[in-house]
């Protein structure tokens, strides 16, 4: 069957593919851990009604995960990479130190999908214009109404001598003001902790610009799905 590059994926369609792979590797006695980020775990977290094109997280163990994806690709006309890892380079963090992680079953496979404040933390850090609906979302489930608190949880989450986390403290603030009048329509008047005097908003940052966003063993599941 040929694929359709541009088809877009129901949670429940994931969900569905997600148990088929966990089946076929689980009769040939390999057992599954998976850590999802991306589109699925913000439909797992925030919206039941989101589509996504592909599945962004940890396998282990990844080549015979991937070899199931692949073939489960060609038989139902799907990408071959629908199932994959790309996002790796935004996963700089002990994913294991994410204990806000909803846990839950998908047949044989043990799923972790990444808290909001992990979701927030990688976004901010990924600094994607295509995800500004999600930040927005995010800081309203988070109900987060100060841009310092952005700050705390991406540091937090990346750590200070992050490669991935590439903007310094004051930018992302400024990336949070917008971000946070964006959620609330309210402007935003705090300044950063860790400047001095009147705050000033970087000349790249979104709002000077005009632009937007320059395995270990667990617990049972809290959910099965």
């Amino acid at each position: 069957m040929s694929a359709d590059a541009g088809r877009l994926l129901t949670r429940d369609e994931i969900l569905s593919l997600l148990e088929e792979v966990a089946d076929r590797l689980d009769a040939r006695g390999v057992g599954v851990d998976a850590y999802i980020i991306g589109g699925l775990a913000m439909a797992v977290q925030l919206d039941a009604r989101r589509v996504t094109a592909d599945v962004d997280g940890l396998f282990q163990p990844w080549e015979e995960v991937r070899a199931v994806a692949e073939d489960l690709a060609a038989e139902r006309g799907l990408p071959a990479d629908w199932l994959n890892r790309r996002a790796w380079s935004f996963m700089a963090f002990d994913v294991d130190g994410d204990h806000e992680a909803t846990e839950v079953q998908i047949g044989k496979m043990r799923v972790r999908v990444a808290s909001p404040r992990v979701l927030l933390a990688m976004k901010i850090a990924a600094g994607r214009r295509k995800d500004t609906d999600d930040i927005t979302a995010l800081i309203r489930h988070l109900e987060i109404h100060d841009p310092q608190q952005v700050v705390d949880i991406a540091f937090d989450i990346f750590g200070d001598e992050s490669m991935t986390l590439t903007d310094s403290r004051e930018s992302i603030f400024w990336q949070a003001s917008e971000a946070i009048r964006q959620a609330w329509d309210a402007p935003v008047t705090a300044r950063p902790e860790s400047t001095s005097g009147p705050a000033r908003r970087p000349l790249d940052s979104p709002a000077a610009t005009g632009g937007q966003f320059t395995s270990r063993d667990h617990g049972e599941p809290e959910t099965s799905l």
